[in-house]
Protein backbone atom coordinates (compact mmCIF):
# COMPACT_ATOMS: atom_id res chain seq x y z
CA UNK A 1 0.00 0.00 0.00
CA UNK A 2 1.30 3.43 -1.06
CA UNK A 3 0.42 5.39 2.65
CA UNK A 4 1.74 2.59 4.37
CA UNK A 5 5.35 3.00 2.34
CA UNK A 6 5.14 7.03 2.88
CA UNK A 7 4.43 6.45 6.35
CA UNK A 8 7.12 4.20 7.06
CA UNK A 9 9.23 6.28 5.24
CA UNK A 10 8.54 9.41 7.84
CA UNK A 11 9.94 9.49 11.35
CA UNK A 12 7.31 10.14 13.80
CA UNK A 13 10.10 13.03 15.10
CA UNK A 14 11.03 14.74 11.80
CA UNK A 15 7.49 15.17 11.15
CA UNK A 16 7.11 18.08 13.80
CA UNK A 17 10.05 19.45 12.04
CA UNK A 18 8.87 19.28 9.01
CA UNK A 19 5.80 21.08 9.91
CA UNK A 20 7.64 24.21 11.88
CA UNK A 21 9.80 24.40 8.74
CA UNK A 22 6.76 24.69 6.75
CA UNK A 23 5.38 27.65 8.52
CA UNK A 24 8.39 29.51 9.23
CA UNK A 25 9.24 29.79 5.29
CA UNK A 26 8.85 32.88 3.98
CA UNK A 27 8.70 32.17 0.63
CA UNK A 28 5.82 29.36 1.14
CA UNK A 29 3.89 32.48 3.04
CA UNK A 30 4.66 35.13 0.53
CA UNK A 31 3.54 32.60 -2.38
CA UNK A 32 0.34 31.93 -0.01
CA UNK A 33 0.11 35.28 0.12
CA UNK A 34 -0.11 36.43 -3.74
CA UNK A 35 -2.41 33.34 -4.44
CA UNK A 36 -5.18 34.64 -1.55
CA UNK A 37 -4.86 37.61 -3.15
CA UNK A 38 -5.32 36.62 -7.22
CA UNK A 39 -8.12 34.41 -6.20
CA UNK A 40 -9.58 37.72 -3.85
CA UNK A 41 -9.47 39.66 -6.82
CA UNK A 42 -11.24 36.68 -9.36
CA UNK A 43 -13.85 36.50 -7.32
CA UNK A 44 -14.38 40.55 -6.78
CA UNK A 45 -14.63 40.76 -10.54
CA UNK A 46 -17.94 38.38 -10.67
CA UNK A 47 -17.19 36.09 -13.21
CA UNK A 48 -17.07 33.06 -11.48
CA UNK A 49 -20.55 34.08 -9.96
CA UNK A 50 -21.60 34.57 -13.98
CA UNK A 51 -19.95 31.66 -15.07
CA UNK A 52 -21.42 29.14 -12.59
CA UNK A 53 -24.82 31.07 -13.28
CA UNK A 54 -24.52 30.86 -17.25
CA UNK A 55 -23.78 27.06 -16.47
CA UNK A 56 -26.91 26.05 -14.76
CA UNK A 57 -28.70 27.94 -17.22
CA UNK A 58 -27.28 26.19 -20.21
CA UNK A 59 -27.75 23.33 -18.36
CA UNK A 60 -31.00 23.19 -17.19
CA UNK A 61 -31.75 24.67 -21.18
CA UNK A 62 -30.64 22.44 -22.46
CA UNK A 63 -31.60 19.16 -20.52
CA UNK A 64 -35.21 20.76 -21.37
CA UNK A 65 -34.58 21.22 -24.87
CA UNK A 66 -33.12 17.10 -25.04
CA UNK A 67 -36.64 16.13 -23.12
CA UNK A 68 -38.91 18.35 -25.29
CA UNK A 69 -37.39 17.16 -28.32
CA UNK A 70 -37.69 13.82 -27.68
CA UNK A 71 -41.18 14.42 -26.99
CA UNK A 72 -41.98 16.55 -29.83
CA UNK A 73 -40.21 13.92 -32.64
CA UNK A 74 -42.79 10.84 -30.89
CA UNK A 75 -45.85 13.40 -31.40
CA UNK A 76 -44.89 14.34 -34.68
CA UNK A 77 -43.72 11.01 -36.09
CA UNK A 78 -46.77 9.03 -34.80
CA UNK A 79 -49.12 12.24 -36.39
CA UNK A 80 -47.26 11.46 -39.33
CA UNK A 81 -47.67 7.37 -39.10
CA UNK A 82 -51.37 8.27 -38.34
CA UNK A 83 -52.16 10.71 -41.33
CA UNK A 84 -50.35 8.04 -43.50
CA UNK A 85 -52.70 5.21 -42.34
CA UNK A 86 -55.89 6.63 -42.40
CA UNK A 87 -55.10 8.39 -46.00
CA UNK A 88 -53.95 4.35 -46.83
CA UNK A 89 -57.50 3.53 -45.50
CA UNK A 90 -59.42 6.60 -47.47
CA UNK A 91 -60.81 7.80 -44.41
CA UNK A 92 -58.75 11.40 -45.71
CA UNK A 93 -56.98 13.03 -48.75
CA UNK A 94 -53.90 14.42 -47.91
CA UNK A 95 -52.74 17.77 -50.62
CA UNK A 96 -49.15 16.62 -50.55
CA UNK A 97 -48.21 19.33 -52.82
CA UNK A 98 -50.15 22.22 -50.73
CA UNK A 99 -48.25 20.36 -47.60
CA UNK A 100 -44.61 21.08 -49.66
CA UNK A 101 -45.61 24.22 -50.71
CA UNK A 102 -46.62 25.60 -47.49
CA UNK A 103 -43.42 23.42 -45.27
CA UNK A 104 -41.17 25.60 -48.09
CA UNK A 105 -42.87 28.72 -47.59
CA UNK A 106 -41.53 28.76 -43.79
CA UNK A 107 -37.95 27.39 -44.28
CA UNK A 108 -37.22 29.48 -47.82
CA UNK A 109 -35.70 32.19 -45.36
CA UNK A 110 -34.60 34.56 -48.11
CA UNK A 111 -37.68 34.13 -50.50
CA UNK A 112 -36.26 32.72 -53.34
CA UNK A 113 -38.03 30.28 -54.38
CA UNK A 114 -36.13 27.20 -52.96
CA UNK A 115 -34.61 26.11 -49.72
CA UNK A 116 -30.79 26.07 -50.06
CA UNK A 117 -27.88 26.86 -47.83
CA UNK A 118 -28.54 30.52 -47.93
CA UNK A 119 -31.73 30.06 -46.30
CA UNK A 120 -29.82 27.78 -43.39
CA UNK A 121 -27.22 30.94 -43.56
CA UNK A 122 -29.98 33.10 -42.60
CA UNK A 123 -31.18 30.76 -40.25
CA UNK A 124 -28.02 30.71 -37.85
CA UNK A 125 -27.67 34.44 -38.43
CA UNK A 126 -31.42 34.56 -36.82
CA UNK A 127 -30.13 32.24 -34.22
CA UNK A 128 -26.75 33.95 -33.35
CA UNK A 129 -28.51 36.86 -33.05
CA UNK A 130 -31.04 35.87 -30.51
CA UNK A 131 -28.76 34.13 -28.56
CA UNK A 132 -26.25 36.60 -28.53
CA UNK A 133 -28.81 38.90 -27.62
CA UNK A 134 -27.43 41.64 -24.37
CA UNK A 135 -23.84 39.42 -24.12
CA UNK A 136 -21.82 41.96 -25.84
CA UNK A 137 -22.28 45.04 -23.41
CA UNK A 138 -19.75 46.88 -23.47
CA UNK A 139 -19.79 47.73 -19.69
CA UNK A 140 -19.93 44.35 -18.42
CA UNK A 141 -18.19 42.58 -21.08
CA UNK A 142 -16.11 39.97 -19.18
CA UNK A 143 -18.75 38.95 -17.10
CA UNK A 144 -21.37 38.54 -20.03
CA UNK A 145 -18.70 36.31 -21.68
CA UNK A 146 -17.75 34.67 -18.88
CA UNK A 147 -21.87 34.05 -18.28
CA UNK A 148 -22.21 33.37 -22.24
CA UNK A 149 -19.97 30.57 -22.03
CA UNK A 150 -20.75 29.17 -18.63
CA UNK A 151 -24.31 28.58 -20.70
CA UNK A 152 -22.69 27.16 -23.65
CA UNK A 153 -20.76 24.43 -21.91
CA UNK A 154 -23.97 23.72 -19.76
CA UNK A 155 -26.65 23.60 -22.54
CA UNK A 156 -23.73 20.82 -24.55
CA UNK A 157 -23.94 19.23 -20.61
CA UNK A 158 -27.43 18.79 -20.74
CA UNK A 159 -28.13 18.09 -24.05
CA UNK A 160 -25.80 14.74 -23.11
CA UNK A 161 -27.30 14.15 -20.16
CA UNK A 162 -30.92 12.86 -19.55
Amino acid sequence: DFITKIKSKIDTSTLPTLLDNLSNNQQLRSTLSTLQHSLQTIFDTGIPTQLSYGFIAGYLSGYTLKKIGRVASITFGVGFVMLQVMAYNGYINVNHERLRKEVEGILDRNGDGKVDTEDLERVVEEVKKVVGFGLLDDSDNEEAVAGGGGFGLGFLGGLRSG
